[in-house]
């Protein structure tokens, strides 16, 4: 009790502003703890919800990527890459067919390759057809290289819309007059490929010479050759 009354007579002699700091101090130490009790867990619940909010932000941002990554996948066309390759490729073969149609207007047809031969051998009275061997047509194929920037260049066929007509002439005469027909051949206005030329002499000043020559037409057989 003494104890007391002698904390009370010195808080008595205080000064009013030692006595108001005192009573704040008291204050403050008395609710301090009961305001930390009160408010702690509000301030974790409110970062729980905070760290919550952002997850759920992350998660609905990378959901609208998904869904713009599938908008535009459903936009764009896998195919659209071969379809362009195609075109070019159509576009090209188109260019190629009309460049060999002028080209092959200077050779002679098919049907007329025989007939046009024989109409020069005739005037070479030394000379004697011994055999005429035609080959069946063949599609006339060009290769191309169809370049890939990451497959390298493969060789591909592609038709031109011509067929390729082979013959194989056989002549016997002599060689002088062997030699004036095929000069002869070379000067016609319509010419054909030479492919080979064998001369073999069987019985001197006879020889016999297989011509093999061949020629480009859009005619699909012989047409009655």
């Amino acid at each position: 009790m003494k104890q007391i009354k002698a904390s009370v007579a010195k808080f008595d002699a205080l000064s009013v502003r030692e006595r108001v700091l005192i009573l704040v101090t008291v204050v403050v130490a008395i609710l301090l703890p009961v305001f930390i009790y009160l408010i702690e867990p509000t301030q974790k619940k409110q970062i729980v919800l905070t760290t919550q909010v952002a997850k759920l932000k992350a998660a609905n941002a990378n959901k609208a990527l998904d869904i713009q990554t599938l908008s535009m996948a459903k936009t764009t066309d896998p195919n659209e890459a071969i379809r362009t390759q195609l075109k070019l490729r159509e576009q090209q073969l188109a260019a190629l067919n009309e460049t060999l149609k002028k080209r092959s207007g200077r050779l002679v047809s098919a049907s007329e390759m025989l007939t046009q031969l024989e109409q020069v051998l005739s005037d070479y009275r030394g000379l004697r057809l011994v055999a005429v061997d035609k080959a069946e047509p063949q599609r006339f194929m060009i290769d191309s290289d169809s370049k890939d920037q990451e497959q390298g260049a493969d060789m591909v066929s592609i038709e031109t819309g011509l067929y390729r007509h082979d013959m194989k002439l056989v002549v016997e005469g002599g060689f002088f007059d062997v030699l004036s027909y095929l000069q002869a051949l070379e000067q016609l206005p319509q010419g054909f490929f030479w492919d080979s030329i064998d001369y073999q002499v069987e019985e001197y000043p006879k020889a016999q010479v297989s011509l093999k020559v061949h020629t480009l037409s859009t005619e699909q057989g012989w047409l009655g050759v």
